[in-house]
């Protein structure tokens, strides 16, 4: 199993664009690695409180054979 991290924006706040931004990174990477199996899909944030917040999305995936 393999797992591909994808994050936000950590110059600016996470906003309805950087969410967009995200999105549209995790589509293209899905539609680039079509054969693949998505197992699990998770996701955490960080920051905050002063600083810029994250946001972290893991596919986690089974290489296609």
């Amino acid at each position: 199993m393999k797992v591909k991290i994808f994050e936000s924006n950590k110059n600016h706040k996470i906003d309805r664009s950087s969410l967009d931004e995200l999105e549209s990174q995790v589509a293209q990477w899905l539609k680039e690695n079509a054969p693949i199996k998505v197992v699990e899909i998770k996701q955490s944030a960080a920051g905050g409180g002063g600083g810029p917040m994250q946001l972290f999305l893991s596919v986690w995936y089974e290489p296609a054979s």
